[in-house]
């Protein structure tokens, strides 16, 4: 006991039993939830073996979107970005035409085999990782989308969800399916 004593610290206490009684360290907190997500981030599809980065601030112009989706699937600027909470919206191509090339011509090509349960997680450079539960589709007609009462819900939302929308069926631009999922 003595040599404990003569080797701790001035400030350790002692307890009425002669036991050194060790004060608990602070450890910083991390204040990286606080900050604003970066500009840089991947999202996977474990199921359908996708992993394809997400383009931010493009804007809401169709044409902008359009031309930013070779580099693949793109934030829609309105909405929040993954992990932030509300509504945030990720488009992506299910197909291109023929003699189209591109890397990111068709990751959601398989969107449909996605089923509820099933996971996508957004991942940013700085490391923060959100994953989300699909939770339902919804097959729409982009032209009669303004009074569809199911798109209507998807944006009064209030909990953390993440939708992707592409074109369906594949090889065809008449129809829209909407991926909903919710933030775990």
């Amino acid at each position: 006991l003595y040599w404990f004593q003569s080797m701790r610290p001035a400030e350790t206490k002692v307890s009425a039993s002669g036991l050194a009684v060790i004060e608990p360290i602070l450890l910083p907190i991390s204040t990286l939830d606080q900050q604003p997500l970066p500009n840089e981030a991947t999202i996977t599809i474990e199921k359908i073996n996708v992993s394809v980065p997400i383009v931010f601030n493009v804007g809401a112009n169709p044409d902008d979107i359009y031309k930013n989706l070779v580099n693949g699937m793109v934030h829609y600027s309105p909405t929040a970005k993954p992990g932030q909470g509300g509504l945030s919206v990720v488009l992506c191509h299910s197909s291109l035409y023929p003699w189209q090339y591109n890397k990111y011509g068709a990751p959601c090509a398989l969107i449909g085999k996605i089923e509820p349960g099933d996971r996508i997680t957004v991942k940013y450079s700085d490391g923060r990782i959100f994953n989300y539960r699909m939770k339902q589709t919804i097959i729409f007609n982009p032209l009669e989308a303004d009074g569809d009462k199911r798109l209507t819900e998807l944006e009064n939302n209030s909990k953390p969800t993440l939708v992707l929308v592409t074109c369906w069926p594949i090889n065809t631009s008449k129809q829209r399916i909407a991926l909903e999922a919710e933030l775990e």
